[in-house]
């Protein structure tokens, strides 16, 4: 994590702050917010285990943890987490499913995440 303020920068319609990394267990994990907080991205968040999402999650909120985001639970974000390395590993859409971007309010039906992600979660490493 570097020791700067991050800045503002555009990304289409939404803004965010530069990206930030931290060191976990057996790989990196960057990630971004959105400048008003609503927005997390974890970056190739189909290579962090799902053994590994809560203490990936716990670290950031340590870090960040006034920000929107985290007025979801964890559960309903691991699920999401769940959902997006499951399409990964089917190779769907791989571009778009490569990175986990969690929203507060939820960009999709946030019951559809649980569904999936329940379904997905005895399957995925």
């Amino acid at each position: 994590m570097s020791g700067t303020i991050p800045q503002s920068v555009s990304n289409g319609c939404r803004k965010y702050v530069k990206n930030n990394t931290f060191n976990t267990f057996n790989n990196v994990v960057k990630y971004k917010f959105s400048e008003d907080g609503s927005v997390l991205t974890i970056y190739d968040s189909y290579t962090v285990p799902k053994a590994d999402f809560q203490k990936t999650l716990n670290q950031i909120k340590s870090i960040h943890g006034n920000k929107k985001i985290f007025e979801r639970t964890d559960n309903s974000l691991k699920k999401e987490w769940a959902t997006h390395n499951a399409l990964y590993g089917l190779h769907y859409k791989r571009s778009r499913t490569k990175d986990c971007d969690f929203d507060n309010p939820c960009d999709k039906p946030e019951w559809l995440y649980c569904v999936i992600g329940t379904l997905v979660w005895p399957f995925i490493k």
